[in-house]
């Protein structure tokens, strides 16, 4: 507009951010460039694929995904435009071209586009409830900002054990089938949580359904099978989505009950417990003593 460049982003917040690196940021930094100015916002890189992932067909995919600096890995995420709490917890996107139908194999070397910083701990985790991550949080408080949580369910989180990338790992016991494996490279600790199936008031018959590759996944599978369903990330999105009368019937941790209760008018019932163990995994290299013990207190509170 007259000598001022305007660029127009769209109305879906994680379209204008793509927008934003795609088009403005590149052009900001040409600029900065041109004027002598530093450039330090996006860093071009190749790392290797940690999962499978297959691009869209017909279009370029940009993917948020966790970059893991230490031996260049990269997660891409299950991602969807409207998750956008989702989206801030990454710190990079990956870029496959369009043209290649198919899987792209785990290890292959793909473009990633970073826009974090580095991070100094990995914590690989199944889906935790309120209370569990505001431990493990407080427990590791130490490291600051410099954590990249990665919860995306058990069997991410011992994918990554297995390669020694998650300083911690949060997995169910029910699905670990390696633990003795990892011992050489990992202490570990056990914590019980109750699972529970809990029916409410809501104009539809709707249940979470939670990502496969978790406990939540298959308690979800079984107890939902009968029901529209909706997809609830964690326990404290279900917990939402059940308190808001967005579903009928949600999988939860027995103690988002509480919460619950105190913000509804009515009474949920459960239906099903379901007892489960989650086995805390601390890299040797880390002051796994301490990081426990702060775990155990704050889940006793």
């Amino acid at each position: 507009v007259g000598e001022k460049l305007v660029i127009g982003l769209p109305g879906n917040p994680i379209s204008a951010y793509n927008v934003l690196l795609r088009f403005a940021i590149p052009l900001l930094e040409e600029l900065q460039v041109y004027f002598g100015l530093p450039t330090s916002f996006l860093k071009n890189v190749k790392a290797r694929l940690l999962i499978p992932t297959r691009p869209a067909r017909g279009r370029h995919t940009f993917n948020p995904a966790y970059f893991i600096d230490e031996g260049m890995w990269v997660l891409p995420i299950e991602f969807e435009s409207y998750m956008i709490t989702r989206f801030s917890q990454t710190n990079s996107i990956v870029k496959l071209r369009a043209g290649i139908h198919g899987l792209y194999e785990a290890g292959k070397e793909v473009p990633v586009e970073v826009y974090g910083q580095p991070k100094q701990l990995i914590v690989a985790s199944e889906m935790l409830s309120s209370k569990t991550l505001k431990a493990i949080v407080n427990a590791l408080g130490s490291f600051g900002k410099n954590i990249l949580f990665v919860e995306e369910g058990s069997s991410i989180a011992l994918h990554l054990a297995r390669r020694e990338i998650a300083h911690i790992a949060i997995v169910s016991k029910s699905m670990i089938d390696v633990l003795d494996k990892l011992s050489d490279h990992y202490e570990s600790i056990t914590l019980n949580q109750k699972i529970i199936v809990v029916e409410g008031q809501a104009v539809v018959n709707a249940c979470t359904l939670y990502p496969q590759g978790s406990i939540w996944g298959l308690v979800s599978s079984r107890y939902c099978r009968d029901l529209e369903q909706v997809k609830a990330r964690t326990p404290r999105a279900a917990t939402w989505l059940l308190r808001e009368g967005y579903v009928s019937r949600a999988i939860l941790p027995v103690e988002e009950l509480a919460i619950i209760r105190n913000k509804i008018a009515f009474k949920p019932s459960i239906i099903a417990e379901i007892k489960d163990k989650l086995v805390i995994l601390c890299r040797k290299d880390l002051e796994c003593d301490k990081v426990f013990e702060k775990m155990t207190k704050s889940l006793s509170r």
